[in-house]
């Protein structure tokens, strides 16, 4: 069977709603999106030793767009050379780039990380950590301009989790515009928000594998709406849930010195304000 490249990344950032506009970018007839979500391919500490065939083997439908989406592409301080290898590779690709209130991003990304047992401090704890990433996933400016030395601004579309939440069709219709498909398709199951605060993994092992069985194995059955009900109610009985983190003044106000000037360059490259966010 012939096999393709993908001609669309999303990049990230990671707890900024990138399942979700997979999941949304899925639903259109002119465009695939990879099975897995997350492919990882252009970093050499996942994936990259597979090679292209491996890669090409996500992609066998010759849709108009063909896509994956790994988060983990936007943290160039812990993985190094990706957007060049990933311009040596596919240098026409259109990139999408989500982002959020970089300080709630930071929250959210504590939360899943404790709820997966990849964290087990405070949030307090884990940003005093030297070896943490979540402020540099939060630079927004700094992670864009490593890409932006290969492929040009044109290339990459960049939405707010905010705009995405708030204004679901027409920031999908930007979307679609962008990557040159049909911009008036629309689907019931746009409704659907994918990865939410209410979706994480709880700690419970056994909930974490009635979420994987329900929600893969039943995927090609079953919609996506009516099957994350069902998610719910198998399993939340299960949950302990993780509480959200409250941000001490010090806190709030430490990591906003340590992001306002990312976000002000961000600004300026962008022509946006943000208004929405909180620095």
């Amino acid at each position: 069977m012939k096999t393709y490249l993908p001609n669309l990344i999303i990049i990230g950032a990671p707890k900024c709603g990138t399942s979700s506009m997979h999941f949304y970018l899925g639903l259109h007839p002119q465009i695939y999106m990879s099975q897995p979500k997350e492919l990882n391919f252009f970093q050499i500490e996942k994936n990259w030793d597979k090679g292209e065939k491996w890669y090409r083997s996500h992609f066998k439908k010759q849709a108009i767009i063909r896509g994956e989406s790994s988060p983990m592409y936007s943290n160039t301080f812990e993985f190094l050379g990706v957007p060049e290898r990933m311009h040596a590779l596919i240098p026409d690709a259109r990139l999408i780039y989500l982002m959020r209130d970089p300080i709630e991003r930071i929250i959210s990304h504590h939360i899943h990380a404790t709820a997966v047992g990849l964290s087990s401090g405070s949030i307090d704890e884990c940003l005093n950590s030297p070896d943490n990433n979540y402020i540099q996933y939060s630079k927004y400016y700094t992670q864009l301009e490593s890409y932006l030395k290969y492929y040009s601004l044109s290339q990459i579309c960049m939405i707010t989790s905010e705009e995405l939440y708030l204004e679901r069709y027409q920031t999908l219709k930007k979307v679609f515009c962008f990557l040159g498909v049909d911009s008036g398709y629309y689907s019931n199951q746009f409704t659907t928000l994918k990865n939410t605060y209410a979706d994480i993994s709880p700690k419970s092992q056994f909930a974490r594998y009635l979420d994987r069985m329900t929600n893969h194995n039943i995927r090609f059955i079953i919609p996506e709406t009516i099957r994350s009900s069902i998610r719910k109610m198998i399993f939340s009985r299960f949950k302990d849930r993780v509480s959200k983190p409250i941000l001490s003044n010090k806190l709030k106000k430490q990591l906003v010195n340590c992001l306002k000037d990312d976000i002000n360059q961000l600004r300026a490259l962008t022509n946006q304000k943000f208004e929405k966010w909180c620095l």
